[in-house]
This record gives C-alpha cells, structure tokens and sequence, in this order.
C-alpha cells in the first residue's frame, strides 16, 4: 500500500476547528467574562462565568476578539472586583484551536 505523503489529509485525518477552543480560570477567584462585548456600555452582555479553576469550552469566529474578564471575590462587607483583564486576542484559521488562561497576575 502507498503511503499517504505529508500535509494531504487521509481518510482517517481529523479535521481540526480553529474556532474551537478553551476559557481557563488559573485563579482563586470568581470570573465574569465578557468577550466582544463593554460590561460597562451594555445593559445585559452575555457573561460567561468560571468558577475558580474551572475550564469551558468556547467557539470564537475567526479574527480579532476583546476579552474582557473581572476577578470577584465575596467577602464579609459583600462581593467586590479584585481586577479586570482587557485584551484583544487574536483566532487564526491556520491554528488548531485557541485556549485563553486567566492567572492572578492578569488581575494585578
């Protein structure tokens, strides 16, 4: 039997989604993300929330995407915003997914 030569996808190749990929919370804390979207400008913005250390899947188009994401901790006096992150980030259509972790010092 021939063998398949490199690059050309076989039969049994998976096809990888670029769009696929992963929210990550590294940190202690409470996320509310916010992704193409101003928490501050609009009223009800989808928001996806990670607990601390939880991971979830997510698909983004391809293209430039900003991220936004605030850090909540819940203390005796109520719950308060440690920090925010505000990134713009990047999906290429040569990539084989994307994964975004938030750590603690992304909120410092």
């Amino acid at each position: 039997p021939s063998q398949p030569y490199a690059g050309v996808p076989t039969g049994t190749a998976a096809t990888v989604d670029p769009t696929a990929g992963q929210l990550l919370n590294g940190t202690r804390w409470r996320l509310e993300v916010y992704v193409d979207a101003d928490p501050q400008a609009v009223q009800g913005a989808t928001t996806i929330l990670l607990n601390p250390q939880e991971a979830r899947p997510h698909y983004l188009d391809l293209g430039p995407h900003r991220v936004v994401a605030r850090a909540i901790v819940d203390t005796q006096f109520g719950t308060r915003t440690v920090g925010q992150y505000d990134r713009t980030i990047q999906v290429d259509p040569r990539g084989s997914g994307w994964t975004l972790r938030f750590t603690e010092a992304d909120f410092r």
